[in-house]
C-alpha cells in the first residue's frame, strides 16, 4: 500500500503521520509527491507506524522501457 493510500485509509493528514515518525510535515509532503524517497532509517519508522503496511517496496518507482529499439540489429 502506498503512503498516501495508508493516510487516507486511516483518515489521517502528514502533518500527524510526520509527527508519529519522527520528520517535518514538509519531508511527509515530499515522500507523497514522490519527490523524496525516505532515508533507510525513515523507511523502517514508516513500516513500524503502519504496522506494516507501508513498506520500502511501496517507495520503489519501477521504470519500464520496452527494449524494442534498444536492440541492434543483425543484418541476415
Amino acid at each position: 500500500m502506498k503512503l498516501h493510500q495508508y493516510l487516507e485509509t486511516v483518515d489521517k493528514d502528514p502533518e500527524w503521520f510526520a509527527d508519529q515518525i519522527g520528520v517535518d510535515p514538509v519531508s511527509v509532503r515530499r515522500y507523497l509527491a514522490g519527490a523524496r524517497r525516505p532515508k533507510w532509517d525513515v523507511l523502517a519508522r514508516i513500516k513500524e507506524a503502519t504496522g506494516g503496511v507501508v513498506t520500502a517496496d511501496d517507495f520503489v518507482i519501477v521504470e519500464r522501457r520496452s527494449l524494442r529499439g534498444n536492440v541492434p540489429s543483425v543484418a541476415a
